[in-house]
C-alpha cells in the first residue's frame, strides 16, 4: 500500500455529541464553555510510576484516559487491569511506539492490531481511542486507523515532562497554557515521570482552586471538535513545543495531521 498522502480534505466535524472516527481531535470545547480539562497519559504502564498515579487519581477522585504500549501491557496486565477497574480510559499508543513516518504501512497497521490484541487479553476490552506516537500522522494512516476503528486523539497542552528537570517546570508549562477544553499529554512510562508523580497533586488543586473540573476520554459532551495541521504540505513542523506549533499554525483539516515531538 501507498503511504502517499492524497489529496481529498479530510470533514470538520462541528458541534456534535460523538466523534467522528477519521476526524484526529486536538481540542474540545464542552458546550456552555465549561471549565473542564482531561488529562492524559502515554507510554505506560509502567510497574514504577503508573501504581503512584493510580494512587494519586483514586484519591482525588479523578477519572484520566491512558494511552498504553502494547509491549507493556503484555508485561504488566494487572495494571492495565486495575486502570480499567478505577475508571480510566484506556487508549491505544501503538504495540512498539514506533515512529509511523519511518516504517511501511502494512507495520503500522499491525503494531496497533498487536496493541489492541494485547489490552483485550489484559482486561477483556477493546481501547477506543489511538493516539500516534510522536503526534505523526498522514492522510493514509488516518484511513487505516479510521477502518480499524479508532477515533484519533492528539492534544492541546504538552506538559513537556519529558524533558522535564523539575515538578515546578511540569506545573508551570501545564498552568501556563491550559484552557477550557485542553487536552494535556503526560507521560508514566519514562524515566522522568517522577516529576509528573509530584507534579500531578499540585496540578489537581491549582485547577480545582480555578473551577475546573476533568473528565476522561471518550468525551460525551456536546463539543466543538478541531483537528490540527499545517496550512500546506510542506509546511514542516519540526520537533518543538505543542504551544508554539499550535500559535504559528492554525487549527484546520487537511492532508496531513501531525503535532510532531521529540518525545509522546
Amino acid at each position: 500500500m501507498s503511504r502517499r498522502m492524497g489529496s481529498a480534505l479530510i470533514g470538520l466535524l462541528a458541534a456534535s455529541s460523538f466523534v467522528t472516527y477519521g476526524t484526529p481531535i486536538v481540542h474540545a470545547t464542552p458546550s456552555g464553555q465549561a471549565k473542564v480539562v482531561y488529562l492524559t497519559f502515554d507510554d505506560g504502564p509502567s510497574q514504577r510510576y503508573t501504581p503512584k498515579l493510580l494512587d494519586i487519581l483514586r484519591n482525588q477522585h479523578i477519572s484520566a484516559t491512558f494511552f498504553v504500549v502494547g509491549y507493556r501491557c503484555e508485561q504488566f496486565p494487572d495494571i492495565v487491569r486495575r486502570i480499567q477497574r478505577e475508571g480510566h480510559e484506556i487508549g491505544n499508543h501503538g504495540f512498539s511506539h514506533l515512529d509511523p513516518k519511518k516504517h511501511a504501512l502494512e507495520e503500522f497497521i499491525l503494531d496497533i492490531r498487536k496493541t489492541d490484541t494485547a489490552v483485550v487479553k489484559a482486561c477483556g476490552t477493546k481501547p477506543l481511542y489511538y493516539r500516534p506516537p510522536y503526534g505523526s500522522i498522514d492522510a493514509s494512516e488516518i484511513d487505516c486507523v479510521h477502518k480499524l476503528g479508532h477515533p484519533i486523539a492528539l492534544w492541546t497542552v504538552d506538559s513537556m515532562d519529558w524533558k522535564a528537570k523539575s515538578a515546578n517546570a511540569i506545573v508551570s508549562q501545564v498552568e501556563r497554557h491550559a484552557q477550557p477544553g485542553s487536552i494535556i499529554l503526560f507521560h508514566d512510562g519514562i524515566s522522568s515521570s517522577r516529576y509528573t508523580i509530584e507534579a500531578m497533586p499540585r496540578i489537581i488543586r491549582d485547577f480545582r482552586r480555578d473551577g475546573y473540573t476533568f473528565k476522561t476520554l471518550p468525551i460525551r459532551d456536546s463539543l466543538r471538535i478541531e483537528a490540527f495541521v499545517p496550512k500546506t504540505d510542506d509546511d514542516a513542523i519540526l520537533p518543538r513545543d505543542t504551544h508554539d506549533v499550535q500559535r504559528k499554525h492554525r487549527p484546520s483539516v487537511g492532508t496531513r495531521c501531525i503535532g510532531r515531538q521529540s518525545r509522546d
